[in-house]
């Protein structure tokens, strides 16, 4: 997946998701850019001015040819059950292209309460899969269309600040919402849904390690390099400068 835009009608800045070596090359020769990412699952040998900014071990669930069945007996046998417990009156499920003001809300709350920074609302417009229970957004993963890989960016719930919902329906729900995920990428010509990165040296993140290698995924290394031209360095200095 090859994604261009142009920001500020100023800067032209594309990313690059795990595409082969010689696209990336063509992409890079064919068109000028101040700035550039490539994602990628091998490392790749690029001009002397891209960097290698970061190798990150992330989890994914391979998808192609598997049958909706398929992709359910690759998890746990704990994590089928419950999410066979999941087909009920008061759960629903839905997978929203674009942007979603439930998704976003209960995804920026979740965000903050982590200490960490969310996206702007303009830049949310990927995926969003989003569980109800009675009719309420209690779970959701936000993911972009990264073909041919279904790359999730945050999964997240009401788990830290709504007592009306059972700690165990969110994780029945969270575990639903995945195969959901994988469902509606395989049945789209997806090779694979990528959960993300899992850091197993932080005990802190023990508990959504476990979460995302229940699915049955395989653990690999992303690599992302990057470029970014003198000129993007000396402007992004002038905003931080004057406070923009």
């Amino acid at each position: 997946m090859i994604r261009k835009k142009t920001v500020y009608n100023l800067i032209r800045v594309c990313e690059i998701y795990y595409e082969s070596e010689n696209v990336v090359l063509d992409v890079i020769r064919k068109y000028s850019f101040h700035s550039a990412r490539v994602y990628s699952y091998l490392p790749m040998n690029l001009p002397d001015d891209f960097k290698l900014s970061r190798v990150k071990k992330t989890t994914r669930i391979f998808l192609t040819s598997k049958t909706d069945e398929d992709i359910l007996l690759s998890f746990k046998k704990n994590y089928r059950n419950e999410i066979r417990k999941t087909y009920k009156e008061n759960y629903s499920f839905k997978l929203v292209k674009g942007f979603s003001e439930e998704g976003y809300s209960l995804y920026d709350v979740f965000e903050k309460e982590s200490n960490r920074p969310s996206l702007k609302r303009r830049n949310a417009n990927g995926i969003w899969a989003l569980g109800c229970c009675n009719g309420k957004v209690v779970s959701g993963i936000y993911l972009i269309d990264a073909n041919p890989v279904l790359k999730v960016i945050s999964i997240f719930s009401s788990r830290k600040h709504d007592e009306n919902v059972s700690q165990k329906d969110i994780g029945y729900i969270s575990k639903r919402l995945i195969y959901e995920v994988c469902c509606f990428g395989g049945a789209r010509g997806f090779e694979y849904v990528d959960l993300a990165y899992i850091n197993m040296t932080d005990e802190s993140k023990s508990g959504i390690n476990r979460f995302k290698l229940g699915f049955g995924g395989d653990i690999v290394d992303e690599y992302l390099y990057e470029r970014h031209t003198r000129f993007l360095s000396v402007l992004k200095s002038v905003r931080k400068n004057i406070g923009l």
